[in-house]
């Protein structure tokens, strides 16, 4: 060891040194032995690794399966729930309200019958249309929607929009004021395919979460929309309350 040397980085060295030699020796002696065993025919057994049935593979596997599929399942009235809403509120429902909500039913029951008559004339459909429309949304809405606050069924607006919508099309009433029944008979067919339209449309937009698009639609513009709407079917109904006979016009002046 020189002078200046770490004592400490000696001895390790050493150590290492010893170490790799005895790896040698013992590498060394497995050698000879091997050798040895091979001369005189010695035979060893082998090790093999432990053989796994597929029978039990597959128990593995359904065990696995069956745990994640009631981790993931294990809620099944959530599930159920989110198809039919009206699963949730109805747990919580008070029966001390349901003689209010029947009364509620009755009133608005009554006051749908002659207002969804009226819709329905407005729109240029026969009234058992209109009364068609009023009840079977109210029952489905029930069953599947998630508001307490919508009302569903016809509107004035959406009236209106039909009958100027398939007016330009398909017009049954004719110049003399009478009504053409196979043209009403179209008439009426378009109708129900322009209400499934607009429900196949409402599908993809909920599906893609597309309310958002409303945001792009002018206050003004909508409000100009809704007093114009309300001024034409105010006017459309003067006839029937005067009992005069005025012709059908697409222009107010007229």
């Amino acid at each position: 060891m020189s002078p200046g040397s770490d004592p400490s980085t000696a001895s390790s060295a050493s150590n290492e040194s010893s170490s790799g030699q005895g790896l040698s020796a013992n590498k060394r002696s497995i050698s000879a032995e091997h050798l040895q065993d091979a001369f005189l025919g010695v035979k060893h057994d082998v090790p093999h690794p432990t053989r796994v049935d597929s029978k039990d593979k597959f128990g593995d596997w359904k065990r696995k399966t069956q745990t994640t599929c009631v981790s993931k399942w294990s809620d099944v009235d959530q599930v159920i729930e989110s198809m039919f809403p009206f699963l949730k509120w109805l747990k919580v429902y008070d029966r001390s309200n349901l003689s209010q909500d029947i009364i509620a039913g009755l009133t608005v029951g009554i006051m749908i019958i002659p207002q969804s008559m009226s819709y329905a004339k407005l729109a240029g459909l026969p009234v058992e249309y209109g009364l068609y429309s009023a009840l079977m949304p109210v029952f489905a809405y029930a069953i599947w929607g998630t508001s307490r606050q919508l009302a569903v069924g016809p509107v004035a607006l959406v009236s209106l929009l039909v009958s100027t919508g398939l007016t330009s099309i398909v017009d049954p009433v004719m110049e003399d004021g009478s009504i053409d029944q196979d043209l009403q008979d179209q008439y009426n067919i378009l109708a129900i395919e322009t209400a499934f339209l607009v429900g196949v449309v409402y599908l993809i937009m909920g599906t893609f979460r597309l309310g958002f698009v409303t945001i792009v639609l002018s206050h003004a513009v909508v409000s100009g929309f809704t007093t114009g709407a309300a001024i034409i079917i105010g006017f459309s109904q003067v006839k029937y309350f005067f009992g005069y006979e005025v012709e059908r016009s697409k222009v107010l002046h007229e």
